[in-house]
């Protein structure tokens, strides 16, 4: 009788490896007892922690909720609710045994120690690249990831939403349509801008050749963003793209981003800023009455938040010369509420302007945009915010008074990793107030 079907050479061979594999009882026993005592001495040592004992308390809440819900068997939704609010209460539970672990805090710096000096890698957000460049992860994700546009990536993102968390939305379009018509409802102009990831012009802050190679703008980038800003013209959304201003800046070797730190340096501030200023008074548009800014030299020093961000923190220090923008009189600049131009942003606008970030102050975005323009600007930023920080912000502004009156331009700058990652909720505005 004829055999129809015949194991390959190599499936011969691997079966025959796996199924000759011998592990002697002895050696089985103590690698089965090292692994049970492992569970029991550390989850011993871990309910004999003060705040593990409270962060299970704290689930008691949720449990009696779920036990005590009226008509929980005859309502399928008060079911569902019960059961959300439980897995709420146990995930946070989870991130407060991960956060105050006391095993947690002694091994894992040294394990971060033995994994960045002799791994070559970083952590969950920290990429360690070459000549001492850092990049953030998402960052370095969203340029090498798969197009933040297909489809099948948008139904993964949503789907992948804890069900007791409102649900998400990664398609960015919806959110910046609905902005633009709701400024244009005020004879408002839109400008949004996507500031680009550190390894779109530095590939060796993820490793990838020398840093003193050069870049060209189009090398590195997701393959959805020239779609999206194809549709978006389309739609009648100006987009201001920094890319050329930062690799124009870099060819002539500035650095415009910092080595450690997740965002640009105050070379790349000023080239973004003064293309973006161009781009503005091209269309000859009122921003606003003249006014007369100069610009301070002083060296910062520090380490950056990626240097933070590595467990244990990395001692890596840099030293920037920050340009600070202040007025005839000597005071710093500061947002002026009344100004024809408003800037919508995240830390990328707030870096060397909010003292908090460790870049000193008076010296970000939209101070060097005002240098540049001769002109006051408005500032709405959040750091942290990702794309809807600034935008809720803003509809908080607007329930308090009139915070939009007197605009002609508003724009949005964003972290561009944010359009593989991040969440954009579409966010209602108050209505304008007609006159």
């Amino acid at each position: 009788m004829k055999t129809l079907h015949t194991t390959s050479t190599r499936e011969q061979q691997a079966w025959s490896e796996v199924g000759r594999t011998e592990v002697r009882p002895r050696t089985a026993a103590v690698f089965a007892c090292l692994f049970l005592a492992s569970l029991v001495v550390v989850g011993t040592a871990q309910m004999l922690d003060p705040d593990t004992r409270r962060s299970f308390g704290a689930l008691r809440p949720a449990l009696r909720s779920a036990d005590a819900s009226p008509g929980i068997h005859a309502s399928w939704a008060r079911a569902v609710a019960a059961n959300d609010r439980l897995l709420e209460a146990l995930d946070e539970t989870e991130t407060a045994l991960e956060d105050a672990s006391p095993l947690r805090a002694l091994v894992r710096p040294a394990i971060g120690r033995a994994l960045v000096r002799w791994g070559g890698v970083g952590n969950r957000r920290v990429v360690l690249g070459t000549d001492g460049w850092l990049a953030y992860r998402p960052g370095a994700l969203y340029v090498v990831g798969k197009p933040f546009l297909d489809p099948a990536v948008l139904a993964r993102r949503r789907a992948a939403t804890p069900s007791w968390r409102c649900a998400s939305e990664p398609d960015p379009r919806p959110a910046m349509l609905q902005l633009k018509r709701q400024l244009a409802a005020r004879g408002i102009r839109l400008v949004v801008m996507p500031v680009p990831t550190k390894p779109m012009l530095y590939p060796a802050s993820v490793g990838a050749g020398h840093s003193r190679e050069p870049v060209l703008p189009e090398r590195l980038a997701n393959p959805s963003f020239d779609q999206l800003r194809n549709e978006l013209e389309a739609a009648g959304i100006e987009v201001f793209d920094p890319l050329p201003a930062l690799a124009a800046a870099r060819a002539v070797g500035e650095e415009v981003f910092l080595r450690t730190d997740s965002h640009w340096s105050p070379h790349g501030v000023r080239a973004v800023s003064r293309a973006l200023a161009a781009r503005l008074e091209a269309r000859g548009q009122d921003l606003g009455p003249a006014r007369r800014w100069r610009r301070e030299a002083q060296m910062q020093s520090g380490p950056g938040d990626l240097a933070r961000m590595l467990e244990p923190a990395s001692t890596a220090r840099e030293t920037v010369s920050l340009e600070r923008v202040v007025g005839p009189d000597g005071m710093p600049w500061q947002p002026d509420a009344q100004a024809r131009v408003l800037l919508l942003g995240d830390s990328f606008t707030n870096v060397f302007s909010d003292p908090s970030l460790g870049w000193g102050s008076a010296g970000g975005l939209a101070a060097q945009l005002a240098a540049e323009l001769g002109r006051g600007i408005d500032r709405i930023a959040v750091n942290a915010g990702g794309a809807s920080g600034a935008r809720h912000r803003l509809a908080a502004a607007l329930g308090r008074g009139p915070r939009l009156a007197g605009k002609t331009v508003v724009v949005w700058q964003f972290a561009v990793r944010e359009l593989s990652s991040g969440d954009w909720p579409r966010i209602a505005l108050p209505a304008p107030v007609g006159p």
